[in-house]
C-alpha cells in the first residue's frame, strides 16, 4: 500500500501521539541514527537514553517536508536546538543532545540496554498508579502550554509543504529522485551542507 503525503503525515502523527498518550512511562534507548520520524519517536518518549554513538536529526526540511511533530519548543527552549534540527536539517551527536536537554543520559553503546533496563526496573518499583497520574499531569502541563494545538497546526503546515508541487526546487529534487535514484537525490539534497 502506497501512502500519499497526507496519509503518511497522519500515520506518523497518530503513531507518535499514541506513545504520548500511553499511561506508562516510555523509555527510548537510541543506538545509532535517529533521524526524521525516528528522531521524533525517540524524543517523544518520557525518558531517552542515548548511546555515545547516537545522532539525532530532522533532515525533512531539505526535501520539502517538515518534522512529524514540533517537539523541540517543548523539550528544549533553546534556539540552537531549533537551528540544528529544524532550520538546517543538520544532525547532532549524543553529547550535544544531552547538553541541549533532548536526552536524559548518554552511555557507552555497549551499556545502553543495561542502563535502559536498570531505569525501567527502578521505575517499576514505584506503585503504578501514582506513576501514571504523574505522567498524565506532566503531559497535561505541556497540553496547557499549547502542545496539541501546535501539533495540529504543524501537521497542517506539513501537508501544505509536502503538496507544494508547484515549487520549482521541489520538482527538481523529486525529478532527480525519480530519474537518477536515491544516491543522486541525497547528494543534491545534502551536498550543499557539507561545507
Amino acid at each position: 500500500m502506497k501512502l500519499t503525503g497526507n496519509r503518511s503525515i497522519k500515520l506518523n502523527f497518530d503513531t507518535l501521539m499514541r506513545i504520548w498518550n500511553l499511561r506508562q512511562p516510555v523509555i527510548a534507548a537510541v543506538n545509532g541514527h535517529a533521524v526524521a520520524a525516528g528522531s521524533n519517536l525517540a524524543l517523544i518518549c518520557d525518558i531517552t537514553i542515548a548511546a555515545d554513538n547516537a545522532t539525532f536529526g530532522e533532515p525533512e526540511i531539505r526535501h520539502f517536508a517538515l518534522s512529524p511533530l514540533l517537539l523541540l519548543p517543548y523539550l528544549a527552549n533553546n534556539s540552537k536546538a531549533m537551528h540544528y534540527l529544524y532550520y538546517s536539517g543538520d544532525t547532532i551527536g549524543a553529547e550535544e543532545a544531552l547538553r541541549l536537554g533532548l536526552v536524559s543520559k548518554v552511555v557507552p553503546h555497549d551499556q545502553l540496554m543495561t542502563e535502559a533496563t536498570r531505569i525501567a526496573r527502578r521505575i517499576a518499583q514505584v506503585p503504578a498508579y501514582p506513576v501514571q497520574i504523574t505522567k498524565r499531569s506532566i503531559k497535561a502541563a505541556y497540553e496547557m502550554m499549547g502542545f496539541k494545538n501546535a501539533m495540529e497546526v504543524h501537521r497542517a503546515n506539513d501537508a501544505l509543504v509536502i503538496d507544494s508541487s508547484q515549487i520549482a526546487e521541489k520538482r527538481k529534487l523529486m525529478g532527480v529522485l525519480m530519474e537518477k535514484g536515491l544516491r543522486a537525490f541525497l547528494e543534491l539534497r545534502d551536498g550543499p551542507f557539507r561545507q
